[in-house]
């Protein structure tokens, strides 16, 4: 098992970091915090911690401050960030969960090869893709799925799922994961790519007073569960980031208050001419543009990261996917529970568990959501740090899969499964209550620490996505 210390370092090689800058790192804690087999505390703190430290290095790059040797300029503590690899679970608004996190639909079913598939159905016109392909009205129940399903084989389930614009994924091994054509192209990038785009002067920006980010400008163009939570960690280290959805996209008010916070939230429909005119207005003054669309999407709509360098040349642009830019899976949608099936996790869980692997076990969190989004965040920085330094505009790539990938290579924790859950206290010392648009929000506190202290939010989440103008403040 890899040591928080080593995780952290893979991390801070994968954008090509100075290395010496790691001395200025203090984590705290070890593995298991959480019952897996898989490293998940160490995976969580080597995110918060390097993402901490790259924020903590751009503040004293922008007020010119000096770092004395060996200085602890970013700290992050083992369980904080396994508790906030889990926020989604501990929000509460008014003293109750906002929803349901999984729809009923949602989840893994037998198939008659002896196999399971996962079916995604937590947006409505997912549920409806789903129960087409398997030839069931859009009444159907969870129970009429399931029979449905348990007369095909897992392969036949995923390919006529998918076909019909919905979302599935095969119980597969970690062995057949690997002999896979998409395992292979995955490994020929980083967990984090950082590439120049264009060549540009640098850009300065005024000296933040104690916010690393301040001054920056973010426009979110994703959904569910990476990108936001990318967004809502930039905004914490204070980015002005707008929230870019559409009025005939869903929202999920089980997780939205959660990723939300500290964005403003616009609706802009890129269906229509004046939509687009007025996205490219903003991409003009804007710094970071994060998007979670599959591969092509938004290039397709004049949107990608060539199209928005020449509108922009010190634009740094993001881009989350599930499984990758490139290879036979590059167009696939997918979500967390989805990759975590299809890269052998789900298989390695339930062996490690004892349950022999018959049946998929799933993480106890979203890990591959999480800490994408925390790599990607850690990527948005450091290419601001190089436009700051030498200039140009900078694409950041990161994917579920390949995020699977680094987790796996972290190795195993022995007797991992007698980890006890996060205890009251602990988690209770994670908690904080807002008043926001919807009552008393209890959510769970940024962690991590930059020079001693705790990032934050500014700004409580939207009542409702949509709620603000389509402009900068």
């Amino acid at each position: 098992m890899s040591s928080p210390a080593e995780a952290a370092k893979s991390l801070w090689s994968s954008v090509d970091a100075n290395p010496t800058e790691l001395e200025h790192l203090q984590l705290h804690g070890t593995d298991p915090v959480l019952p897996s087999s898989f490293a998940l505390g160490g995976a969580a703190v080597g995110c918060v911690g390097t993402v901490s430290l790259s924020a903590a290095c751009f503040l004293g790059e922008r007020t010119g401050r000096n770092t004395p040797d060996r200085a602890i300029l970013a700290s992050a503590d083992i369980t904080e960030a396994a508790i906030s690899f889990r926020s989604e679970r501990y929000l509460r608004i008014n003293g109750s969960a906002p929803g349901a996190l999984w729809a009923p639909l949602s989840g893994d079913f037998p198939t008659s090869d002896g196999s399971y598939v996962r079916i995604h159905c937590n947006f409505p016109n997912h549920a409806l893709a789903a129960l087409k392909a398997m030839g069931l009205p859009p009444t159907a129940d969870r129970a009429a799925l399931a029979a449905a399903i348990s007369v095909r084989r897992a392969q036949d389930v995923q390919e006529s799922v998918e076909a019909n614009g919905g979302c599935a994924s095969c119980f597969q091994t970690l062995a057949e994961w690997k002999a896979h054509p998409q395992y292979s192209s995955l490994l020929s990038v980083p967990p984090i790519s950082v590439t120049q785009l264009v060549h540009s002067p640098p850009k300065s920006l005024p000296p933040p007073s104690n916010r690393p980010l301040s001054g920056i400008r973010v426009l979110d163009l994703t959904r569910v569960l990476a990108g936001p939570v990318c967004g809502r960690n930039l905004a914490a280290y204070g980015a002005d980031v707008l929230h870019v959805s559409a009025p005939h996209l869903p929202a999920l008010p089980s997780v939205d208050p959660d990723t939300t916070i500290g964005k403003r939230s616009c609706h802009i429909d890129l269906t229509t001419e004046e939509g687009t005119e007025t996205l490219r207005n903003l991409v003009k003054d804007c710094d970071v543009f994060l998007q979670s669309y599959r591969p092509g999407s938004l290039a397709a709509r004049g949107f990608g990261p060539a199209d928005l360098a020449s509108i922009n040349p010190n634009i740094t642009y993001i881009s989350i996917t599930a499984y990758g830019s490139e290879g036979p899976w590059s167009h696939r949608r997918g979500f967390d529970s989805l990759v975590q099936l299809a890269s052998g996790i789900g298989h390695e869980e339930s062996v490690r568990s004892g349950q022999g692997g018959a049946a998929p076990r799933a993480l106890p969190c979203q890990a591959l959501d999480y800490a994408t989004g925390w790599m990607a965040a850690l990527g948005t920085i450091e290419a601001l740090r190089r436009r700051a330094k030498s200039g140009g505009a900078w694409l950041v790539e990161c994917s579920l899969a390949r995020t699977a990938i680094w987790l796996d290579g972290l190795g195993r924790v022995e007797q991992g499964f007698d980890a006890k859950d996060i205890d009251a206290q602990k988690l209770e010392h994670m908690l904080e209550s807002i008043e926001c648009g919807m009552g008393v929000m209890e959510h769970v506190k940024m962690p991590g620490r930059v020079e001693g202290e705790r990032p934050a939010w500014a700004l409580p989440p939207p009542t409702a996505l949509g709620e603000h103008p389509a402009t900068w403040w």
